[in-house]
């Protein structure tokens, strides 16, 4: 299992690189090419999802989260929610540069 986890680590790797490059790269983002554009986000960070979640998976199958504090259901609660929030911290990050400024507005109304 422990080969498994470092394949899908390697290839979330190289999801990751190509995310950065789709991010901060200079691409025209109009017409086809945006809705292309779009597209190859959504499936490179969906796949960057799966390869990280197989990688947890797999240390969780070895016993990999005994650090977590409590044991038993609630360490899988704390290490399941960990997951989730960096994996939603990653979707946030797919805006780019500059895509907050249109928010500002919805920060004053929090």
């Amino acid at each position: 299992m422990t080969l498994l986890g470092n394949f899908f680590l390697v290839i979330a790797a190289l999801v990751s690189i190509l995310l950065i490059n789709l991010i901060y790269g200079h691409h025209n983002r109009s017409g086809d090419a945006g809705v292309g554009y779009a597209w190859a986000l959504l499936i490179a960070l969906g796949a960057f999802v799966v390869c990280m979640g197989i990688v947890a998976l797999s240390i969780g199958v070895k016993g990999g989260y005994a650090w977590v504090g409590p044991s038993g259901a609630m360490r899988t609660v704390w290490v399941l929610g960990g997951f989730a929030l960096s994996m939603l911290g990653g979707g946030f990050s797919c805006y780019g540069r500059g895509a907050w400024a249109d928010y500002q507005g919805f920060y004053t109304k929090l």
